[in-house]
Protein backbone atom coordinates (compact mmCIF):
# COMPACT_ATOMS: atom_id res chain seq x y z
CA UNK A 1 0.00 0.00 0.00
CA UNK A 2 1.41 3.35 -1.01
CA UNK A 3 0.67 6.49 0.95
CA UNK A 4 1.09 10.07 -0.17
CA UNK A 5 2.38 11.93 2.84
CA UNK A 6 4.33 15.14 2.71
CA UNK A 7 6.02 17.04 5.49
CA UNK A 8 4.19 20.20 4.48
CA UNK A 9 0.80 21.09 5.97
CA UNK A 10 -0.06 23.35 3.02
CA UNK A 11 -0.25 20.45 0.56
CA UNK A 12 -3.83 19.20 0.60
CA UNK A 13 -4.35 17.44 -2.76
CA UNK A 14 -7.36 19.59 -3.66
CA UNK A 15 -9.27 19.16 -0.40
CA UNK A 16 -9.62 22.44 1.52
CA UNK A 17 -8.88 22.58 5.23
CA UNK A 18 -11.92 22.38 7.45
CA UNK A 19 -12.62 23.03 11.12
CA UNK A 20 -14.57 20.38 13.02
CA UNK A 21 -17.63 21.94 14.67
CA UNK A 22 -18.83 20.01 17.71
CA UNK A 23 -21.69 22.35 18.65
CA UNK A 24 -23.32 23.91 15.59
CA UNK A 25 -25.69 26.11 17.60
CA UNK A 26 -22.90 27.83 19.52
CA UNK A 27 -20.81 28.13 16.33
CA UNK A 28 -23.65 29.88 14.50
CA UNK A 29 -24.17 32.30 17.42
CA UNK A 30 -20.68 33.76 16.97
CA UNK A 31 -20.78 37.36 15.66
CA UNK A 32 -18.94 36.59 12.40
CA UNK A 33 -21.45 33.83 11.54
CA UNK A 34 -24.50 35.98 10.84
CA UNK A 35 -26.10 33.54 8.38
CA UNK A 36 -25.62 29.99 7.11
CA UNK A 37 -24.97 31.36 3.62
CA UNK A 38 -22.05 33.45 4.92
CA UNK A 39 -20.50 30.45 6.68
CA UNK A 40 -20.86 28.16 3.66
CA UNK A 41 -19.24 30.65 1.29
CA UNK A 42 -16.09 30.98 3.44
Amino acid sequence: MTSIISGRDSEHLGIPKAVFVDDVDSFMQQPENDSADTVIRR
